[in-house]
């Protein structure tokens, strides 16, 4: 049966531990000095998170795909660029989802929206969470609440 998709164990352990140095340079510059830190604001879990800084093998398509939505500056076809020789994108130094206002309203979530240039990375992050809470059975009244304490916390 033949693999579909990028996946770790085609590339050389160089071309791995490469990835995983660009991928922890990324994590870092986005204030995450941890891998919880970061697989909290992510959908990747941490032991994926830790086969690929460690540039193990055991590495999927599923999860070198969701690379380029955690980590802003990144695309569809940066993992295997950098896989391949390629270039690394520059880390991009700012938080997934700190916001510096408060904020528990829908028409200030908007307003913030509308007027933030990584609008599309903060409404990803609000749609990530709203699907946790969801799971959890909470729902977005819950998410707003919680977001809105934390920032109230800072």
């Amino acid at each position: 049966m033949t693999r579909r998709g990028l996946h770790s164990s085609d590339y050389s352990d160089q071309a791995r531990a490469r990835l995983g140095e660009a991928v922890e340079a990324a994590r870092r510059a986005l204030g995450c000095e941890t891998r919880a830190q970061f697989v909290a604001e992510s959908e990747i879990k941490l032991r994926s998170l830790e086969k690929i800084e460690a540039g193990d093998k055991g590495v999927g398509p599923r999860v070198l795909d969701r690379l380029h939505r955690a980590l802003p500056g990144w695309n569809a076809g940066t993992v295997r660029e950098i896989l391949e020789g390629g270039p690394i994108p520059e880390p991009v130094e700012r938080p997934l989802f700190r916001l510096d206002v408060q904020w528990h309203t829908q028409d200030e979530i908007s307003a913030l929206l509308a007027s933030n240039e990584h609008a599309a990375d903060v409404l990803e992050r609000l749609l990530h969470w709203h699907r946790e809470f969801a799971k959890k059975g909470l729902n977005g009244d819950d998410l707003l609440a919680v977001a809105g304490e934390a920032l109230r916390k800072r």
